[in-house]
């Protein structure tokens, strides 16, 4: 039903603003996941897309309609999508083409960019990205087109401008020669034409004694991008001074780098003479506070208005005409009314307001918050005769201190009705939050625990050494996926995984922690049982088989529940659109998983060329993210090219980097190194993160064994497989608390062995296999 209705709506918009939208033709075999691309596009009302499941079809439209760009799949059923661009260039159509899919090689792209193609994206990860990304490249290669008309009647539109403005408008390059200006320019500094400015410097028509601060303030645009009406004194041609307000601009090249700057000039002369006359005029004080930028009222001891300055019309919607010597207490909502003029009255005998909240209604009938400030005015016998008040709008101020109040209840609703566990404790290890999902953990109700010791939830015989782990964490330690039993009301044993944080007050003290966990008893009786039975490769050799019939409905889901998302943002309850963003992450989740069993499954022969190590590590490093807070150091030593599988060494040293990274989540350091010993070549990676467990390291490298909360555990299985497949080696050595270092030893070969392996496969690793480095 929604489907028909996005539908129908597309077909109304594309009716009445057809020629305004970009006419897109998008050719892929896959018609599940071509549909909801053109749902997604059309969403977004730049654009109308056509669709061809093929290379034939999409040539037959061609002919029939003209489209502004083209988006291609690669890999199709008969023709793929970089035949289809050679076959079009080859005809001389030039129309802009863009290849999307799911198969990201390097190779692949250079020979699409080789033929003539105007962009090549990925289509595979996040449906937001990759439709945002698709749409912007769409705009980039039409636009491209019309480069050159628009750089043209943005030159026309800068003539009209200039001819059109009736202020003295200059553009100067960088260094402040003037390179364009208009005739008011011309006319305000005395001149008869523009030959008489163009080519001179800027500064020259500024008085010396201004010309520091012009220098300084073209500092503060380059800084700040524009500053706005500084005054200065300018000279004349013949040398006469004046006085001008200038506005100015710096316009930037695509890179980023300075081009010119455009100054606005306003003769302010006369302005500046009245001015000079108002301050000497008896009337300056009564003027100062009528265009004031804070609202002034005076009244006098009658509480008649006498003064009611233009801030105060704005504020309040009234005219200061129709106010003058009304009551103040028109300014009042009803219901208060009465607390407000006995205040009013105590400020009348004398006392003054500091910081004082008063409610004004305003003309509308709103209500506004204003902070006000008074003072009394005496006569020369020192009787009070009228009191001055100085307010501020604090409206929005207060409507976001009701904001934060609701955004801390939000805060406490969304620990209390978390899916995962959460439980905080104070410094006296007594329980101060055990939210829902505690509880149906537990089976204990949170009525009962709060405020109860901790320890009533472990078992008897783990307690000792589970409150020696909570110690640590209340000193500053922060649990990273911590295994923890836990005791149930029912008395069964729960293994959930945990993670800390402490809670600080203003002065940066604990007085508090909060954890949060994940059930992980399943997965470990699972893990259990998968490795005493032995039967891990068959479950691989079946990921392998329906791996990719899997995939293609996770795809079709992901960007359905994008589409949905996108549809109903606006319009439903927030807790679908949530739900939607959920499947959509779980749905990344499954890929992930499948990737790994078909990787640890894959009986792929090595493919050895002549590889730079270090190369890869730095091509490796490049497409990671690496938060500010880590501070990375390579250092690289000389090593000769040797025969690796550069693809695989690659998701090696991703792998490796990748987890030295997520184990820095408060910062660290990351330090890289390649050094060559002997006849082989080491790989080492460190980090400064949280370290892992000595309990836990002689396993880190057992199929199904996970630290995360998320993930089956081959990762680093997968990485040995494919060091040892080199005829390597990898090593960890870890500390709690200090981190972790792996390293990776490969031999360094040039020529192939007789006798190189066809395919690697390690078999299900025992304890008594894996290296470890203590």
């Amino acid at each position: 039903m929604v489907e028909s209705a996005v539908e129908s709506h597309a077909e109304i918009v594309v009716d009445s603003t057809e020629k305004l939208k970009i006419r897109v033709l998008h050719v892929d075999d896959e018609l599940a996941l071509l549909k909801v691309a053109k749902q997604c596009l059309e969403l977004q009302g730049l654009f109308h897309v056509d669709t061809a499941d093929s290379v034939e079809e999409a040539l037959n439209k061609l002919k029939e309609k003209d489209y502004d760009v083209v988006v291609s799949d690669y890999q199709m059923s008969g023709k793929d999508g970089l035949e289809f661009l050679k076959q079009l260039r080859e005809k001389g159509n030039d129309i802009p083409f863009l290849i999307l899919t799911g198969k990201s090689r390097e190779e692949v792209a250079i020979r699409a960019l080789n033929l003539g193609a105007d962009g090549y994206l990925d289509k595979t990860g996040d449906s937001g990205t990759v439709y945002c990304k698709l749409a912007h490249a769409i705009r980039q290669a039409v636009d491209r087109r019309s480069a050159q008309i628009e750089s043209l009647r943005r030159e026309a539109k800068l003539g009209a401008i200039l001819q059109a403005s009736p202020e003295a408008i200059t553009i100067t390059d960088p260094d402040g020669n003037i390179i364009e200006c208009n005739q008011v320019a011309v006319g305000m500094h005395g001149c008869q034409s523009k030959k008489d400015l163009v080519g001179k410097n800027a500064f020259g028509l500024i008085a010396e004694k201004d010309r520091e601060k012009a220098v300084q303030n073209l500092k503060k645009t380059l800084e700040q991008g524009s500053t706005k009406n500084v005054e200065y004194t300018f000279l004349t041609k013949d040398g006469r001074e004046f006085s001008a307000e200038l506005s100015a601009s710096v316009v930037r090249d695509a890179s980023g780098k300075p081009e010119y700057f455009v100054a606005i000039t306003r003769d302010i002369t006369e302005r500046k003479e009245s001015e000079e006359a108002l301050r000497e005029t008896k009337d300056y004080l009564h003027n100062l506070l009528n265009y004031a930028n804070t609202p002034v009222i005076v009244w006098d001891n009658e509480q008649k208005i006498s003064l009611f300055n233009n801030a105060f019309e704005a504020l309040t919607g009234y005219k200061k005409g129709s106010m003058l010597r009304r009551s103040i207490d028109v300014l009042f909502p009803p219901l208060q009314k009465t607390e407000i003029l006995q205040t009013i009255e105590r400020a009348t005998r004398g006392e003054k307001w500091q910081s004082v909240e008063v409610p004004i209604l305003c003309k509308d009938g709103e209500t506004r918050i204003a902070l006000w400030n008074s003072a009394n005015v005496q006569d020369k016998a020192g009787n009070i005769v009228a009191t001055i008040a100085q307010g501020q709008d604090i409206t929005e101020r207060k409507e976001s201190e009701e904001a934060l109040r609701e955004t801390k209840d939000y805060l406490d609703n969304l620990l209390n009705y978390a899916n995962a566990p959460v439980i905080v404790w104070d410094n006296e290890q007594k329980i101060s939050l055990f939210n829902n999902a505690f509880e149906a953990l537990t089976g204990y109700k949170k009525g009962s625990m709060l405020g109860r010791s901790i320890d009533v939830l472990f078992p008897p015989l783990q307690k000792t050494e589970i409150l020696e782990t909570i110690e640590r964490a209340m000193a500053g330690e922060k649990w990273q996926s911590v295994e923890v039993p836990i005791l149930c009301k029912d008395g069964e044993t729960r293994i959930a995984l945990w993670n800390s944080a402490n809670v600080q007050d203003k002065a940066g003290n604990i007085v508090g922690t909060i954890a949060q966990g994940q059930d992980i008893t399943e997965r470990k009786r699972l893990q259990e049982a998968l490795l005493k039975s032995e039967r891990l490769a068959a479950i691989g050799q079946l990921a392998s088989a329906v791996g990719h019939e899997i995939r293609n409905p996770l795809g079709v889901i992901k960007n359905s529940a994008y589409f949905l998302n996108m549809m109903l943002k606006d319009v439903a309850d927030e807790k679908v659109v949530k739900h939607l963003k959920i499947l959509e992450k779980e749905v990344n989740s499954a890929n992930l998983i499948i990737s790994d069993l078909l990787d640890f499954a894959r009986k792929k022969p090595l493919t050895l060329v002549k590889t730079d190590l270090n190369e890869t590590v730095k091509n490796t490093l490049s497409k990671i993210t690496v938060p500010e807070n880590i501070k990375v150091e390579i250092k690289l030593g000389e090593i000769s090219k040797m025969l690796l599988d550069e693809e695989r060494v690659q998701r090696v040293c991703h792998n490796l980097i990748l987890n030295a990274v997520q184990a820095m989540p408060e910062g660290g350091k990351l330090a890289i190194q390649t050094t060559k010993q002997d006849d082989s070549a080491k790989l080492i990676v460190q980090d400064t993160g949280v370290g892992i467990p000595k309990e836990i390291v002689p396993r880190l490298f057992t199929p199904l064994f996970s630290t995360k909360a998320k993930g089956i555990g081959l990762g680093l299985v997968i990485c040995k497989q494919i060091v040892e497949g080199h005829d390597g080696n990898i090593t960890v050595d870890s500390r709690v608390g200090e981190g972790s270092t792996f390293t990776v030893k490969l031999p360094i070969r040039t020529e192939k062995k007789n006798s190189e392996p066809s395919a690697f496969t390690v078999p299900m690793p025992t304890e008594e296999r894996v290296k470890i480095e203590e």
